[in-house]
């Protein structure tokens, strides 16, 4: 990783821990940009080198991880009403495509199997998927060595 790079990652990995840009509705790889203090062929090209995937996919793991945080915070009881927004998303039907096709199921049905497993616990069934969420979700690391560290909680 060259060090122009590292110092883009770095805020990057910053703007999304921190500062939760990914909770902007109209947040865009040019708006990112601006905010990293780069231009977007840079942004472009560290995100997909550094995350392996390109913008819009980061951006719309983080928002679904999330959403699947406040479900566990809240046991299950999230109004589903205006999730969508609470989570970044301007489009119900965006929302319910994105978490459908990242966990397999809908978020109302995911919230029904929390409030069954109870407050706070995930069900079985999806405790891989949200883990992958979760490593894919956990941008610092290592750079050097090339190995993650211990997960911290980004929401």
């Amino acid at each position: 990783m060259r060090l122009n790079q590292s110092i883009i990652y770095e805020k990057v990995c910053e703007s999304l821990e921190r500062d939760r840009v990914y909770l902007q509705p109209a947040l865009s790889l040019s708006g990112l940009s601006v905010i990293v203090g780069t231009n977007t062929t840079y942004l472009s090209n560290t995100i997909n080198t550094c995350f392996g995937r390109n913008f819009r996919t980061l951006i719309n793991d983080f928002r679904i991880g999330y959403a699947v945080s406040l479900f566990l915070a809240e046991g299950g009881n999230t109004r589903i009403k205006g999730l969508h927004a609470r989570c970044g998303y301007t489009s119900v039907s965006v929302f319910y495509e994105a978490f459908t096709q990242r966990l397999g199921t809908s978020p109302l049905r995911l919230a029904r199997r929390i409030r069954t497993a109870g407050a706070g616990a995930l069900p079985q069934d999806y405790e891989d998927q949200y883990r992958t969420i979760l490593s894919m979700l956990n941008p610092r690391r290592t750079v050097a060595a090339g190995t993650p560290s211990e997960h911290k909680s980004i929401y």
